[in-house]
């Protein structure tokens, strides 16, 4: 009986380290550091991995902490994903603040991705931060990043990774 106790105990020990070891940090998942597509940090990495977008938004701002500078934001548009690059004014730094995937075809190293299940989404982040209907948030805790996953009958319908510049 004890020897019985002792490798179920050793099991459910492996199950659960092996789970956890692979497992992403949801900090590594929202910094886009799991996507299992080349994307790149800036617009011309972005174009050059992900080809020439179907449409092109910019829209320039006053810097709020500056407004000596104009900051931009570009949205580029493909059939599968949507991501927006924020260029700082004052220092011409780019980097993505939104990626929205609404295909199957771009997803996480690991499977998840739009078509996935909410049992698949929680067991590969964790119980999620806030619920809003049917979307589940999860978000870093300095709150300058998040993912909120959209479902349709109980599947991924959307994935979108928002990054909110300071």
């Amino acid at each position: 009986m004890r020897r019985t106790v002792g490798i179920l105990a050793l099991v459910v020990l492996v199950a659960a380290w092996g789970a956890a070891w692979g497992a992403p940090s949801l900090e590594n998942v929202l910094a886009l550091q799991t996507l299992a597509f080349p994307l790149g940090e800036t617009e011309a990495q972005i174009r050059r991995n992900l080809g020439t977008p179907a449409r092109t938004q910019v829209r320039t701002l006053s810097n709020p902490h500056d407004p000596r500078f104009t900051d931009r934001i570009t949205r580029l548009v493909y059939p599968s994903l949507t991501v927006e690059v924020f260029r700082a004014g004052y220092d011409g730094r780019e980097f993505v603040t939104e990626l929205t995937l609404t295909s199957p075809k771009h997803r996480l190293r690991g499977g998840l991705g739009v078509g996935s299940s909410r049992t698949e989404a929680l067991r590969f982040l964790g119980p999620p931060h806030a619920r809003d209907g049917e979307t589940d948030v999860w978000t870093t805790e300095s709150e300058y990043q998040e993912l909120r996953l959209e479902y349709r009958k109980g599947r991924i319908s959307q994935m979108q990774f928002l990054s909110f510049p300071d």
